[in-house]
């Protein structure tokens, strides 16, 4: 059975079949407007682009997830983890070369200690080592080997211009620890802990820097600190006379390495010095030597009139000998 309407104008009129279900039911009719084919079409057109779109962000999305996957994982995946080796780390810090036997030990004691298990560890690694006895000094019964009473410890950095680290090595030429040489890091960082107590002068020397020549004082047990920068550097007058207060001309003076000369009036002027307390060397032929310390502040000059240094004229002992010495 099937019911109709009289549609209004600009519409299809459209019946659709009246089922007996619900007899109070009234007939069914539906108005469809013509353009709303084209709408239809417009909507379906619409959804295609908008699923386009999704695909083509769903696989931008795996190609960046793809590239970040490969850089994470490029390193080797096949390098052990965990067994650090003692030769790349002093190439990476640029330190002496440990002597061949020393390095096998130290390599075999720290693979025994990783063993084969998982690590976390990223690479590269730096460690710091402290050696505590050196095993390849020679031991006899009953003495304490030789270098055991090595202990005191000394550290510091080596700045340049705005602080930039400078590779510099650091050099004892007085003292127990002569002929010692420390260098420093990438990082201009430098340190020993197996150093002979007493009092040492060093010498520092760095490329692009006019270097230093200090005096440290080591302390067993203990550490002492050398921290040097070059960026703002300071100068110093001073004048030399005798006892009788006369000025002495031509003494030779040397502040933190740096070399000059007294005039006729006994001044000197000397410049180019890194701060904190610089050695101070003054010699004159026929007179004591004289040496100390002279505190420089960075950018900074001390004026003529505030620094006076003495000599003594020098003493001499003669010993004359008669006769038969010793013991018949």
């Amino acid at each position: 059975m099937r019911s109709s309407h009289q549609a209004p104008p600009g519409g299809d009129r459209i019946s659709l079949p009246r089922y007996s279900q619900r007899p109070s039911a009234p007939p069914l009719t539906m108005l469809i407007n013509p353009n709303s084919f084209d709408n239809s079409r417009s909507v379906r057109a619409c959804s295609g682009q908008g699923n386009a779109l999704l695909v083509g962000m769903i696989a931008l999305f795996g190609i960046v997830a793809g590239l970040i996957f490969f850089l994470v994982s490029g390193e080797d995946q096949n390098a052990p983890r965990g067994v650090v080796s003692v030769g790349d780390i002093q190439q990476r810090a640029n330190a002496p070369v440990v002597p061949e036997d020393v390095r096998d030990i130290a390599r075999e004691e720290v693979a025994a200690s990783a063993g084969n298990s998982a690590s976390t560890v990223l690479w590269p690694l730096r460690i710091e080592l402290d050696l505590e006895q050196a095993g390849y000094l020679p031991q006899t019964i009953d003495v304490e080997p030789m270098g055991s009473g090595g202990h005191a410890r000394m550290a510091g950095t080596i700045a340049g211009n705005a602080g930039r680290p400078l590779q510099a090595e650091v050099r004892f030429v007085e003292g127990a620890n002569r002929g010692r040489v420390l260098y420093c890091d990438s990082e201009g960082s430098f340190g020993a802990n197996d150093l002979y107590p007493g009092i040492a002068i060093v010498e520092v020397k760095a490329l692009g820097s006019f270097g230093s020549r200090r005096e440290v004082i080591l302390r067993q047990n203990q550490e002492t600190l050398l921290n040097l920068g070059y960026g703002r550097l300071g100068a110093m007058h001073g004048q030399v006379l005798n006892y009788a207060g006369e000025p002495i001309e031509g003494a030779k003076v040397r502040v933190d390495g740096r070399l000059g000369y007294s005039d006729e009036e006994g001044w000197f002027f000397i410049n180019q010095l890194a701060s904190d307390y610089a050695l101070l060397e003054i010699e004159k032929e026929g007179y004591c030597a004289l040496r100390g310390t002279v505190g420089i502040t960075a950018g900074h000059t001390i004026e003529r009139g505030r620094l006076t240094y003495r000599l003594d004229s020098t003493a001499s002992l003669d010993i004359t000998l008669s006769g038969v010495v010793g013991a018949k």
